[in-house]
C-alpha cells in the first residue's frame, strides 16, 4: 500500500513539539513535586526556541504555539553546510548534527544513503583539512536508536552510552527531534506511545525511561570514521 501524503509543515515545529513537552514537564511536577514553572525550564526545549516565557506555568500548548509563530525566524530551513550534516569543533572534538535537508522526503532511506555517505566524506574532508588536530567524534542524539542512522557510520564504534538520565539537560532537538516525523508534522505514534509510557511512570528514571526512542551517545577515535569513509 502506497504511503499516504501528508502535507510538509513549513515551520521549524509543530505545534505537537510544544504540546508533547508541556505533558512531560508537567507529568515531571506531579511524580517528584517539582514546581510547574520549573519542570517547563529545565525539562523542556521551550525557553530554548521561545527564549523567556512570561506565563510559563499556566501556558498552554496553543498558547505557545501562538508565541512560537510571531517569531521573525519560524520556517524550516535546513542550516547544515553539508547537506543533512554539520559540525562543531570543541578543542580536539567533532561533535555531528543531524536535520533532514529536505522535508517531505525520507532522509535515512535506501535511496537517500549513498547522499548521506557522501556527504559525510565532505564534512570529513573538510575536518581533515580545517581541524588536522582533531582527535574525536562526539555525537548525542535519538537518532543513534535507528538502524538505518547508524548504519552511516562505522562499523566498530564503541557502544554507545545512553544518554537519558533524570539530571541530563533537555535541548531543542536530541530528544524532542522523534516527536517531528518527516514532513514537518507531529510524529502522533511517537507522541501516543510517550503519552502512555508517561501515564505509568511513577520515578524520575521511568519519566526519563518514557521516550520511545533513546538518545544516545558515542565517543570515538575520529580515525575510525577517516578509515570508514576512504579519507
Amino acid at each position: 500500500m502506497p504511503e499516504r501524503i501528508r502535507e510538509v509543515n513549513t515551520k521549524h515545529y509543530p505545534q505537537g513539539w510544544f504540546d508533547v513537552q508541556l505533558l512531560y514537564a508537567d507529568r515531571w511536577s506531579e511524580v517528584t513535586g517539582e514546581p510547574i514553572a520549573v519542570a517547563r525550564e529545565r525539562r523542556t526545549g521551550l525557553t530554548r526556541v521561545l527564549g523567556q516565557i512570561a506565563n510559563l506555568a499556566t501556558a498552554t500548548g496553543d498558547e505557545l504555539y501562538s508565541q512560537y509563530l510571531e517569531l521573525p525566524h519560524t520556517d524550516y530551513i535546513p542550516s547544515h553546510l553539508f547537506g543533512a550534516f554539520g559540525y562543531e569543533y570543541l578543542t580536539d572534538t567533532v561533535k555531528l548534527h543531524f536535520e533532514n535537508p529536505l522535508r517531505g522526503t525520507n532522509p535515512l532511506s535506501a535511496e537517500a544513503f549513498p547522499s548521506r555517505r557522501n556527504e559525510l566524506r565532505n564534512l570529513f574532508s573538510s575536518v581533515q583539512e580545517n581541524h588536522p588536530d582533531a582527535k574525536w567524534v562526539d555525537s548525542c542524539s535519538w537518532m543513534r536508536s535507528l538502524r538505518s542512522y547508524r548504519a552511516l557510520f562505522p562499523p566498530d564504534l564503541d557502544p554507545p552510552e545512553n544518554c537519558m538520565k533524570p539530571d541530563m539537560i533537555y535541548g531543542k532537538s536530541y530528544v524532542w527531534g522523534q516527536l517531528i516525523d518527516r514532513y514537518g508534522q507531529t510524529n502522533e505514534r511517537i507522541a501516543q506511545a510517550f503519552s502512555d509510557n508517561l501515564a505509568q511512570a511513577q520515578t524520575p528514571e521511568a519519566l526519563v525511561a518514557a521516550f520511545p526512542l533513546p538518545a544516545l551517545r558515542v565517543h570515538d577515535p575520529i580515525e575510525k570514521y577517516y578509515q570508514d569513509l576512504g579519507l
